[in-house]
């Protein structure tokens, strides 16, 4: 097993540990737990997606479909994922509407994408390399691990949901997770 895998597999262990401690709280509402359930599948598909990716650069004897598959899963559900957690703090506005749409625009491009090459170029030997547009992937990812920063800066206190204390390490741990 590599090290990458290894780290992997304690990433989604330690994942499935926070739904069981999500699942016994008895003072979280239904709603916040299938919030935090969401955010957690989204953050281990995301980590598989870059994983899978991993496995399969350089892999000759398959065709670049799989790992590019892979990659636009993983710069797609990366910035998914912090949204959801970012979600679960519920902050609503006319701006997170704005940004919620600039989100869904990022992912309409990546599966544009995926077709144009912009993201991801694929060699002769199935090695992945960076694509003249990867710039696009680091603006909804800077906005979705931020806002809860603005948020506490601009009405001097946490949202609702979530502890003062917690919210840069919500949008640090967030950030940490991230490819760029």
């Amino acid at each position: 097993m590599g090290y990458y895998t290894a780290i992997s597999i304690l990433t989604w262990l330690a994942l499935a540990v926070m739904c069981i401690l999500v699942h016994e709280n008895g003072r979280l509402r239904k709603e916040d737990k299938g919030g935090l359930y969401v955010a957690y599948a989204l953050i281990a598909a995301s980590a598989f997606a870059e994983w899978l990716a991993m496995m399969l650069d350089g892999v000759e004897s398959l065709s670049r479909w799989p790992l590019m598959l892979a990659k636009c899963a993983d710069y797609t559900l990366t910035p998914l994922a912090g949204g959801a957690i970012v979600k679960q703090m519920g902050v609503k506005s006319r701006l997170t509407k704005v940004l919620d749409a600039l989100l869904t625009a990022h992912v309409m491009f990546q599966i544009a994408a995926l077709f144009g090459g912009w993201m991801v170029e694929i060699d002769a030997h199935n090695r992945y390399h960076h694509g003249t547009g990867d710039g696009f992937f680091v603006p909804p990812l800077v906005e979705r691990n931020t806002r809860p920063l603005f948020h506490h800066a601009l009405y001097r206190r946490p949202p609702a949901a979530v502890n003062a204390a917690w919210t840069p390490w919500n949008a640090m741990a967030t950030s940490a997770a991230t490819p760029v």
